[in-house]
């Protein structure tokens, strides 16, 4: 039994330290999986810095090999999993509770969340999962593409939230690891989208892309501009200029989660009869449908990968601005 494993434990005074940990052995209903990367996002930053009250191996974002599933499934089902290449949706639903009943799997009210609720994440050796959550990964899609299937599905989530034409006005306010997905993601539709991206790296990968850049000055003179602003910063400030910047009756899609309150004009959003959208995750089957595609590339957005005996260095380099991804390597 491959029992023993080390992850990245997030302990009560945030810190972070890689431990030895022991898993219990492979649940009924779980898969087992040897992690073969994990990508550090802007969540776990935000744990670190006291976003939610977890304590626990921190990450959501892998890709891996099922090596044991549990005693629920048969040996046809043995046979279809062990060994395959997985990625995960990130819940562990009750399937019962109202928000389930209705399909709304990631608002399960006794919901599990790898690395975040009540679930030991995937920053680690091993990881385990409902089997149900996982996805085959297709053999045509590499380990360093497929390790983006969760932020690439939190990015597709967008278009299935809003109606984005080929005629709305977009902009993306942020240029980093999930600015990027979004902006790619929404330049498929053939929408007019630009984004404020700050540094020259990521205005870099933007051109690649023929995406158009526009500057936080060249912001300053505009009002009133764009269908939709989407907000991806991670940086609470940053909503007063989406307000500013969006159309009457236009739309805010906020990405970015927060580790404190933040301060919002209410009169503004209801003169300008502004629509707020909270949008989270995404389907990764359609993640891992446009991958096989190959309309876009993920893996030039990784910067560095790590030994995962190394992840207290791999985070420090991945909370520096600027910096795009920063993978684990067990």
């Amino acid at each position: 039994s491959e029992s023993l494993q080390f992850g990245v434990w997030l302990k009560e005074d945030k810190s972070i330290k890689l431990e030895e940990i022991h898993l219990f052995e492979c649940l009924p209903h779980e898969a087992f999986i040897k992690v073969t990367f994990s990508g550090i996002c802007g969540t776990d930053l935000e744990l670190i810095r006291g976003y939610y009250p977890f304590t626990g191996v921190i990450g959501h974002e892998f890709v891996g090999k099922v090596i044991q599933i549990g005693s629920d499934f048969d040996e046809k089902q043995r046979s279809e999993w062990i060994g395959k290449r997985v990625v995960s949706n990130i819940h562990e639903v009750c399937h019962s509770c109202e928000s389930c009943k209705l399909g709304l799997f990631t608002h399960c009210r006794s919901r599990k969340t790898l690395g975040l609720i009540s679930k030991n994440g995937c920053h680690a050796t091993h990881c385990s999962m409902p089997l149900e959550a996982l996805r085959i990964v297709p053999n045509s899609i590499p380990d360093r593409c497929a390790v983006f299937a969760e932020p690439l599905a939190a990015a597709l989530s967008i278009q299935r939230e809003i109606q984005i034409t080929p005629s709305t006005k977009v902009l993306v306010f942020g240029a980093g690891r999930l600015g990027q997905l979004i902006s790619w993601t929404l330049s498929l539709t053939s929408c007019s989208v630009c984004v404020v991206a700050r540094h020259s790296k990521q205005r870099e990968l933007l051109l690649s892309r023929n995406i158009p850049i526009i500057t936080e000055s060249e912001c300053e003179s505009i009002e009133s501009e764009f269908d939709v602003v989407v907000e991806c910063t991670g940086n609470p400030t940053t909503f007063q200029s989406c307000l500013r910047l969006v159309k009457p009756r236009g739309t805010i899609v906020l990405k970015s989660t927060y580790p404190e309150s933040v301060p919002v004009n209410l009169s503004a959003i209801v003169v300008k009869e502004v629509s707020l959208v909270g949008s989270r995750c995404g389907s990764i089957s359609s993640a891992l449908r446009l991958l096989a595609t190959t309309e876009l590339d993920p893996s030039i957005l990784i910067e560095e990968i790590y030994p995962l005996k190394e992840a207290i260095d791999a985070f420090q380099h991945a909370s520096q601005s600027g910096t795009m991804k920063i993978l684990l390597e067990p």
